[in-house]
């Protein structure tokens, strides 16, 4: 990578509270032992689009994209009210919490980007857009008594308030991801 060229994605923050509450069921699935790289409570977020290794010109172009879409839509809300994983369970790899309900404002807003990043030719993602927070990757399964638990946690609903799209840096370190806003970008009130 040049030192012109970034590691980078898109992203909604979340509140304290969530992050919080998230971190007390991060803590508790630390207590089985299994092999899950649980995320840092301080990296936790709603990323709308990976966007990978770019340069200086695809950082403008990025840019622009957001700067477009916070005036065509308005801030919402999206309710955080489960705990999963990807696939599924039986085989899990990702641990996340996410939504029982599909936000149409937020799978708007994510196939709009979609669109506007591939005209500057990124990727377009083929899977459904799932928003979900990660909060564990599996290193080594079985991870049962982690699932066991999970499956049976009484998750309390939260809600994101999406007002501002964040254009995120990340940098990999061997203590983990840190991660710093390149920009913050408003949609209408």
């Amino acid at each position: 990578m040049s030192r012109d060229t970034i590691r980078a994605f898109i992203c909604f923050e979340i509140s304290d509270a969530l992050r919080q509450y998230l971190e007390t069921i991060i803590e508790d699935g630390r207590r089985f032992r299994e092999a899950i790289s649980w995320t840092r409570p301080g990296n936790i977020h709603l990323t709308l689009k990976f966007l990978g290794n770019i340069d200086a010109q695809q950082r403008e172009a990025v840019s622009g994209v957001l700067q477009k879409l916070t005036g065509a839509f308005r801030a919402f809300a999206v309710s955080i009210d489960r705990l999963g994983a990807f696939p599924n369970f039986r085989r899990p790899r990702v641990i996340w919490a996410g939504s029982h309900e599909e936000n149409p404002t937020l799978q708007q807003l994510v196939a709009q980007l979609e669109n506007e990043l591939a005209a500057f030719g990124f990727e377009t993602e083929n899977r459904k857009f799932t928003p979900h927070l990660t909060i564990g990757r599996v290193k080594r399964p079985p991870i049962r008594q982690t699932v066991d638990f999970l499956q049976r946690f009484p998750f309390e609903p939260h809600t994101i308030e999406c007002r501002e799209i964040i254009f995120m840096k990340s940098e990999l370190n061997p203590g983990g991801a840190i991660y710093t806003p390149l920009a913050t970008f408003s949609l209408q009130s």
